[in-house]
């Protein structure tokens, strides 16, 4: 996948709101933090999400 094709898709999901950045000189990017807290954000921590997953079971 070509560089300009990655920053393209990340654009896409910055502008439907299913990732955020921290602005600043060096941003980093995040899911919204409604998908974060509800887990809905597409598995971005799996080992984080695995190891809750086992303690609330």
């Amino acid at each position: 996948m070509r560089r300009a094709d990655i920053l393209a898709r990340i654009d896409e999901l910055i502008g439907e709101r299913r990732l955020v950045t921290s602005g600043g000189s060096y941003p980093v990017l995040s899911p919204p933090r409604r998908a974060a807290a509800t887990g809905s954000g597409g598995g971005g921590n799996s080992s984080r999400s695995r190891a809750g997953h086992a303690i609330g079971s």
